[in-house]
């Protein structure tokens, strides 16, 4: 049934059914993303997108379906996703949904810190934009209680500060993220936060702590007896101290 849900999805929107078209047609996208299908996915749940327009589906849900769209147009280039998730950022906003919007404006933050272009486009690279996005979205989320979306915040502007060569604000939010990081309670939250601490304290020139912070993203990881996660902070370790110069340890 899987591999047939596009062609159901066109079937029930020539028969006038267009809950059921844009069921499968999101159906055909999961699928396609589960074999590295992203055309096909982005297809799919572009279809699923303006099914729900037609449909009058409620701003949220179909914020979220931007959100997914987004997701598969990021695989090829950033400035249509970066698109998608503007709408949805104006939907969550009229929905009243500032915890969604918020995380929307870090997706876009994120991506402005990277330089996607493998077309020849013009860079999408803009750390200003960036950092306007993430101030938005800092309003909205500095007094949320603990969770993976303000550190995913914390990073993002840990990030864009050390693009913009302003390294005393990316250590300051990259330690904020690592400390929101032990209240939410998940053991991969707090990894990708203390990779980016590492990250922004090898940057900043402050090696041996950095080394430290490495040291503990190791033993955490074994601590934590997840396959996925230990295998994460080899790899993150293992950057690192490359970045570093200590290539001994990089290749252990």
């Amino acid at each position: 049934l899987t591999s047939h849900c596009a062609e159901l999805a066109y079937h029930y929107e020539l028969g006038g059914n267009l809950e059921k078209a844009i069921d499968y047609s999101n159906r055909a996208a999961g699928a396609a993303a589960k074999v590295y299908a992203y055309q096909q996915g982005l297809n799919s749940s572009e279809t699923a997108l303006r099914l729900m327009e037609k449909r009058g589906t409620p701003a949220t849900e179909r914020a979220r379906q931007l959100l997914q769209t987004a997701a598969f147009a990021s695989a090829f280039t950033f400035q249509p996703a970066i698109d998608y998730l503007e709408k949805a950022v104006t939907l969550f906003d009229e929905a009243g949904d500032a915890e969604a919007s918020a995380a929307a404006h870090v997706k876009i933050g994120q991506m402005l810190c990277r330089n996607n272009n493998p077309t020849g486009a013009t860079s999408t690279m803009n750390i200003d934009r960036a950092f306007i996005h993430y101030a938005i979205a800092e309003k909205a989320l500095r007094d949320r209680p603990a969770s993976e979306a303000v550190v995913g915040m914390y990073r993002g502007i840990a990030n864009a500060s050390w693009e913009a060569a302003r390294m005393k604000e990316s250590v300051a939010a990259a330690q904020r993220a690592v400390e929101i990081a032990e209240q939410v309670g998940r053991e991969d939250v707090w990894q990708q936060a203390a990779d980016a601490l590492a990250f922004a304290l090898v940057a900043s020139g402050r090696v041996s702590e950095a080394y430290r912070v490495i040291e503990q993203i190791w033993q955490r990881a074994q601590l934590s007896g997840d396959p996925a996660i230990v295998l994460a902070a080899g790899q993150s370790s293992a950057f690192h101290f490359f970045y570093g110069g200590d290539l001994a340890s990089a290749a252990q």
